[in-house]
């Protein structure tokens, strides 16, 4: 995965939701999204990304997710039973 993932956790009408980016190395936006995970803070805590697959899994207040190297939401669990 070359290029730069930007992650934080920022507010939006739902509450905090966890915003990605992927940038080229210069800079360039590939993709970003907003995801929220039904709670009311999804404070991001921790990031990583597996090298070989692009994959990018983050943690945080309430959530984890796995996310593919294309945005798009793998599978979360954002800790309601």
């Amino acid at each position: 995965m070359l290029g730069i993932l930007i992650v934080f956790s920022t507010v939006s009408v739902r509450g905090t939701d966890l915003y990605v980016s992927k940038l080229t190395a210069d800079g360039q936006e590939i993709w970003t999204d907003l995801y929220d995970f039904g709670g009311k803070s999804e404070s991001v805590w921790g990031v990583a990304v597996d090298q070989s697959q692009g994959t990018i899994y983050a943690a945080g207040t309430g959530f984890i997710a796995v996310i593919d190297r294309f945005g798009n939401l793998l599978w979360s669990s954002n800790g309601v039973s």
